[in-house]
């Protein structure tokens, strides 16, 4: 039955009698109260403000009851995603009893009511809540903020679709859960009361994470200190090593006083290997130098490690290296 085709009742609201359990002595001022409320909500159901006009459709049935209100405030209620609402006002719309001489229009109301709420049913979600842990026995259960029956528990209960939350308590210790259900689900929550108060829901913010004990606040300088001890190292084996080759090459080229009666090229391999000698040297000393400064002032959040810096000396190498 669409909105407009229910227009026609509501004009013989003010003549025809409605359910036989309804009140027989509505005036007539009544009666076109509520047959202007009907008109307002089936205006708004079709310009598809189902909140508006749910709101209409209640206050007319007030008034005057009748299944074909009934029927479209349920249909509002299915609109605006309240399922488990919209089947009990079907049902009380199937449990209504008309007068033998009741409208068509009226009769059909209960037949539709009938066909519609068995096809909700079928889709209505169905939420199991269960408690485990040494806190369960006696907890409070909340359901979207609602108390949750104890008989409920354990049972598949009809909710509507949409996010739900359950929340469980007992004195400080808490357990929570949001749950998303779409049309037909069949859901089990279990929520565990241990003997900690640390057990929150997914929405509250995570506690904060303990650091961990081999790695302290300002661990990284002492990191970034062995590094540049290590670099120096290095820097120092380029000069020993640079310089040892540049020894050797100047024999080879007899130089004497800096003048070497040889080819230009010669001459430039020598003095390529000065040049890497001497800045080897001043970068491993001055990296030596940083790295021992950085772990000299190091934060001491815990115990150190024993360290020590160890000369080295190879073939045409040299330096330091750290030994842990």
């Amino acid at each position: 039955m669409r909105a407009r085709g229910l227009r026609a009742l509501l004009f013989v609201l003010a003549l025809a009698p409605g359910p036989a359990h309804a009140q027989s002595s509505v005036d007539e001022a009544t009666r076109t109260r509520a047959r202007q409320l009907g008109e307002q909500g089936l205006d708004l159901y079709d310009q598809g403000d189902f909140g508006g006009a749910l709101a209409r459709l209640d206050e007319a049935d007030a008034l005057v009851q009748a299944p074909t209100l009934g029927l479209f405030a349920a249909r509002c209620l299915v609109k605006l995603g309240r399922w488990t609402e919209a089947s009990e006002r079907y049902a009380a719309v199937m449990r209504m009893t008309l007068p033998p001489h009741a409208s068509n229009v009226l009769k059909a109301a209960l037949v539709d009511a009938e066909k519609e709420r068995a096809a909700l049913l079928a889709t209505i979600p169905r939420l199991e809540v269960a408690l485990e842990g040494p806190a369960a026995p006696g907890a409070r259960v909340e359901l979207d903020g609602a108390p949750l029956d104890p008989s409920a528990m354990g049972q598949k209960r009809p909710i509507d679709p949409g996010i739900h939350r359950v929340l469980a308590t007992r004195g400080e210790v808490t357990a929570s859960e949001e749950v998303r259900l779409a049309p037909s689900d069949v859901r089990r929550v279990v929520l565990r009361l241990g003997d900690r108060t640390h057990e929150t829901s997914p929405v509250t913010p995570a506690a904060p994470v303990a650091p961990d004990h081999d790695d302290p606040p300002g661990s990284i300088q002492p990191r970034v200190g062995w590094i540049a001890v290590g670099v120096g190292g290095v820097g120092l084996g380029v000069w020993a090593a640079a310089g040892l080759a540049a020894l050797g090459r100047a024999g080879d080229l007899q130089c004497d006083s800096g003048r070497c009666p040889t080819a230009p090229d010669d001459v430039g391999s020598l003095n390529a290997l000065r040049t890497a000698s001497m800045v080897g040297f001043w970068a491993g000393l001055g990296s030596i130098a940083a790295g021992t400064t950085l772990l000299l002032t190091a934060p001491r959040a815990r115990r150190p490690r024993p360290a020590a810096l160890e000369p080295w000396i190879g073939i045409g190498a040299g330096g330091a290296r750290a030994v842990f």
